[in-house]
């Protein structure tokens, strides 16, 4: 079996490619900073309650910026926006269940088999087509096909020519309206999200959505228990020693999160390397 490859992007965690991050390089480093302090923080409270809860966000917090990913609209989130909190389900169980429904259902869907097709949208294609005639036919589809015969020959003979294309955008647009968006919408047919995020959905198996569920159900008690010996029974976490069951409830913590989420999480804080 092939060791994974690790992406230490922090001293107490690492990613790898199937990882549950879906994400920009500028929100993965807001990540960073989040998960830093989130597992300091279990890893040094003294209070079960405490431990339960941060857990319980930082797995809020990374389900809902994975869902969003898959939708493409994290990049409407802002500072003083949260696409996630205004689109998403508010409660914890029904997020989840939204998403796993979305998974089935997109896994369900045939990959759309023009997804890999390139051509000329918009203003932009209608003022090649009326003002640079010579360029689409002579050299714009002559490199498509090329391409296409080398990459996607199922899209060898799918390109068109000048007349052809000029023709069927003339049917979308008329004078008065050339910068409208000439792709054409067609229900929803295909799958609508990236290989490379279904790639790793496909890795939330039954036993991942139950594993999250049962931290949610230990967040449920733990939001208005205050008491740690009710908490731990709920984990089946015993015996007389609080330090010992404390220990354990942080390893279960640390072990569901890293599951859960599909990262490596440090015993220890490594050493920074010079």
């Amino acid at each position: 079996m092939n060791k994974k490859e690790l992406f230490w992007l922090s001293n107490l965690f690492a990613f790898d490619q199937s990882s549950l991050v879906y994400t920009s390089a500028r929100e993965l480093e807001k990540l960073v900073e989040i998960f830093d302090k989130s597992l300091l923080y279990i890893k040094r409270s003294a209070s079960a309650r405490h431990i339960i809860l941060e857990s319980w966000l930082m797995l809020d917090y990374m389900i809902r910026l994975f869902f969003c990913g898959g939708l493409g609209i994290n990049k409407f989130s802002t500072e003083e926006y949260n696409i996630s909190q205004e689109i998403l389900p508010q409660s914890f169980r029904d997020c989840v269940n939204a998403l796993e429904k979305f998974i089935h259902v997109q896994k369900a869907l045939p990959i759309d088999p023009e997804k890999d097709k390139v051509d000329l949208y918009g203003q932009f294609a209608w003022y090649v087509l009326r003002h640079q005639k010579d360029f689409y036919d002579k050299q714009f589809k002559p490199i498509v096909e090329e391409y296409y015969r080398k990459y996607h020959p199922h899209l060898a003979n799918s390109t068109k020519t000048f007349p052809e294309k000029a023709t069927s955008y003339l049917d979308l647009a008329t004078a008065t309206n050339i910068a409208s968006n000439l792709k054409v919408q067609e229900p929803i047919q295909y799958r609508a999200v990236s290989e490379a995020w279904l790639e790793t959905a496909g890795k939330l198996d039954a036993t991942w959505f139950t594993n999250v569920r049962k931290i949610n159900a230990v967040r449920n008690l733990a939001a208005h228990e205050i008491h740690s010996e009710k908490l731990y029974d709920k984990l089946g976490i015993h015996g007389s020693d609080e330090k010992v069951k404390l220990q354990k409830l942080k390893r279960f913590c640390i072990t569901q999160l890293s599951q859960c989420l599909n990262i490596t999480i440090a015993k220890r804080k490594k050493r920074k390397t010079k």
